[in-house]
């Protein structure tokens, strides 16, 4: 069976012409196939949508603003969408200098929207570190011959202090005497028993014999 070489409006499948697309099928037959794709009849249809020049230079301002095409022209953005895609692919395909200045903004601004999608800004304005590497960081400077509970006090109180910016990872082994000293406080078991007027919880004044369910000597 021989190749078409016309599509069904009329126009030549040159290989000028015609694009490669992934067709698949959800109903009844499964499977993907390549087809050709007739570039004439895609740039017609794509025409039946005309394009303002205001719609234009919307489009141009939003991708200076730092806008990606997709919020510029995807319904899933209804408060930055100032044109439809067909409409600003038609006006790039017009107008070379228009695509070739808009092009290498979509794709800076794509590249910016995913670092600050994938990474946490601080506050000092640096990109932080994920929190696996804070973990593993301050798991290393903490010494493991200490109390379970103690050493994950520590951790913890560390962690949360890298993540709001009041300790740096760098300054990790230094300020660790700190918080150790704040878990001996909270755990005061590691040199003697503690006392039963001692507070139970950090946050209240509740003694230690207050929690007590049943007698010393039963």
């Amino acid at each position: 069976m021989m190749a078409r070489t016309i599509c069904a409006n009329g126009h030549l499948l040159t290989p000028e012409n015609t694009t490669i697309k992934v067709v698949r099928i959800r109903h009844g037959k499964r499977g993907r196939w390549l087809a050709r794709q007739c570039l004439a009849c895609r740039y017609q249809s794509m025409k039946k949508s005309s394009y303002t020049a205001e719609d234009v230079k919307a489009a141009i301002q939003g991708a200076q603003a730092g806008f990606t095409m997709a919020q510029l022209t995807s319904y899933r953005h209804p408060n930055t969408r100032v044109i439809r895609q067909n409409q600003l692919m038609t006006a790039m395909q017009d107008k070379p200098k228009l695509a070739s200045a808009l092009r290498p903004l979509f794709a800076r601004n794509r590249i910016t929207n995913h670092k600050i999608q994938m990474q946490r800004l601080s506050p000092r304005g640096i990109f932080a570190p994920s929190s696996d590497v804070i973990l593993r960081s301050v798991e290393a400077v903490v010494p493991q011959g200490l109390t379970y509970h103690q050493r994950q006090e520590i951790i913890g109180e560390m962690v949360f202090a890298v993540m709001e910016g009041r300790l740096d990872l760098n300054d990790l082994r230094i300020r660790y005497p700190e918080f150790a000293r704040g878990a001996d406080r909270m755990f005061p078991t590691k040199y003697a028993p503690p006392s039963l007027d001692a507070p139970a919880f950090r946050d209240g004044a509740s003694p230690l014999i207050e929690t007590i369910t049943r007698g010393l000597w039963t």
